[in-house]
């Protein structure tokens, strides 16, 4: 019986997904190469870490061509009228559907792989208007479907949580982060390649400006491609109600398997009880959700109100607009005081993503020796340092000595990046431990959702008190402090156990595709190589 005890806890520590090939990934490529050799949370990290480069590549290609291509195109008026109402369009349709995609995940309606194809097609879509546009609300109808579409990342990140442990999603959540950040250094990379491209077809021209348009359309359907390709399907019904009654009910059935010297017919005889129990499993699920019809009722909004799970997500909202907001008030600020023309903000903008880079190394290293709280409260107080000093900086800037303050504006921002990745990865990876994983779609719906209303209000605000950025800076100290009081009030409740939980099933291997019937044989012949070498 010890020995039974010590198997399931061996197989808690492996985490949400086995170390061996899962035998079916998809459909359509069920006997593909690509499937047998990948496991299911690589494959998942693979096409999230690639969603998060093509997000990159998206923002960083488009946003510095777009009021040039407004202004050659058309004409100045387009450009005032229409290049404000573009770049809102994009964060508020992505604000506005996050959720949605969310819903539909947690609702089950939608496979995760679908919603997913059907995001890319509407990025796709989106891309295409954006480059063959004839009229001005063309451009600002494609970013705005191009925002429909971004706003799928709550299942994706949801799946992320379900096939990673809680010790090792600091390091997923990294990564993820790590190749957007790539792709935010590719963008104007890319752009400096594209910028001699000038082809005619007939009348029609393809340039500098709207063929970023085309590229991205381009990559979005080979992202496609490789979601239909190797993106699992990973079933829901385990994660139900957000607790671990089904996963200790199936231990339970396991643990109690015959040994390797049982014949085949008892194998089969068990896993014909565990096929005749899922249709009552999913018929009380179904019970489940006709007796809650909301997604959120007053006990789930009280989830979100947790002292922990609240605290994260403000200093996520902080994080964003912080990073906003410097963004929108740095370039201006800096030609004012300085002269700095966009030459020199871009030679900023790479020093920077090129510290970021490292900086997220850092933490991916740090957060294997030391608690992710202990870490956060550390990035909050770098961030804290850095505004006070680029607000005291700013206040008594004399632009007689631009070299004194040149440099004393750049330590600052040096601290801001510093701070930044700590303030992005730590939060993001904490809130997915505070919330269960059940209810992790409509989680991560609200979490995004947060990112992305930080993202619309953080340019408004930096763009308007662009004459004093003194006052922009005051401000990201005032959210960083209160965001460092809220962690200090929280952090006994953002002690989390670094293994996995009950929350957490003990070996994902059939977790991936909802027609198990090959992997639950596999499953009790391993359970039951276990029994008979106890």
């Amino acid at each position: 019986m010890v020995s039974k005890q010590q198997s399931l806890q061996t197989d808690e520590n492996r985490g949400l997904v086995s170390d061996q090939p899962v035998n079916r990934c998809c459909d359509s490529m069920a006997d593909c190469c690509c499937c047998r050799c990948l496991t299911a949370k690589l494959r998942v990290v693979l096409i999230g870490s690639t969603w998060g480069l093509l997000t990159g590549v998206e923002r960083a290609i488009i946003l510095p061509t777009l009021w040039l291509y407004f202004y050659n195109k058309f004409d100045m008026s387009a450009a005032v009228r229409f290049y404000g109402a573009t770049l809102a369009a994009f964060n508020i349709s992505a604000l506005v559907c996050t959720p949605l995609f969310g819903w539909l995940s947690q609702r089950n309606y939608v496979r995760v792989k679908f919603l997913l194809i059907a995001a890319n097609q509407l990025e796709i879509a989106g891309n295409l208007l954006y480059f063959v546009a004839p009229q001005p609300w063309l451009i600002f109808l494609g970013r705005f479907v191009a925002g429909v579409g971004a706003g799928a990342e709550p299942p994706l990140y949801a799946d992320v949580v379900r096939v990673t442990t809680k010790k090792e999603r600091t390091g997923v959540i990294v990564y993820l982060l790590l190749a957007r950040q790539f792709g935010l250094i590719a963008g104007p990379a890319l752009t400096l390649l594209m910028h001699p491209l000038r082809y005619k077809v007939k009348k029609f021209v393809i340039d500098v400006y709207n063929s970023p348009g085309l590229f991205m359309a381009l990559l979005w359907a080979v992202h496609t491609i490789a979601i239909i390709a190797i993106y699992p399907t990973i079933s829901h019904s385990r994660f139900a109600g957000g607790n671990g009654d089904e996963v200790a009910a199936e231990s339970t059935d396991t643990s109690q398997k015959p040994s390797r010297s049982a014949s085949y017919d008892a194998l089969h005889e068990a896993s014909s009880q565990v096929a005749e129990a899922e249709p009552q499993q999913q018929q009380q699920q179904q019970q489940q959700q006709e007796d809650q019809p909301s997604c959120f009722s007053m006990d789930k909004m009280k989830l979100y109100l947790k002292i922990d799970t609240f605290a994260m997500l403000f200093v996520t909202f902080s994080s964003y607009f912080n990073l906003m907001a410097l963004e929108a008030v740095l370039p201006p600020a800096a030609n004012r005081y300085f002269g700095w023309d966009e030459f020199n903000t871009s030679l900023v903008y790479l020093g920077a993503g090129i510290l970021v880079i490292f900086v997220y190394l850092v933490v991916k290293f740090l957060s294997a020796k030391f608690e992710d709280r202990l870490l956060l409260l550390t990035g909050i107080c770098i961030l804290i340092g850095a505004y006070f000093w680029n607000f005291m900086a700013l206040i008594f800037v004399e632009r007689a000595k631009p070299t004194l303050y040149i440099t004393l504006v750049l330590l600052g921002i040096t601290g801001h990046v510093i701070g930044m990745p700590f303030t992005f990865a730590l939060p993001e990876s904490l809130y997915t431990k505070s919330v269960p994983v059940g209810e992790m779609d409509i989680a991560q719906g609200v979490f995004r959702s947060v990112i992305a209303l930080s993202i619309l209000v953080g340019p408004l605000i930096g763009g308007l008190l662009q004459f004093v950025p003194w006052l922009v800076f005051l401000s990201m100290l005032v959210l960083s402090v209160f965001s460092l009081l809220l962690t200090l009030r929280a952090y006994r409740s953002l002690d989390y156990p670094g293994e996995a939980t009950e929350d957490e099933p003990q070996d994902n291997a059939e977790l991936p595709t909802g027609n198990n019937n090959g992997s639950t044989g596999g499953q009790e012949e391993r359970n039951a190589t276990q029994e008979s070498t106890s």
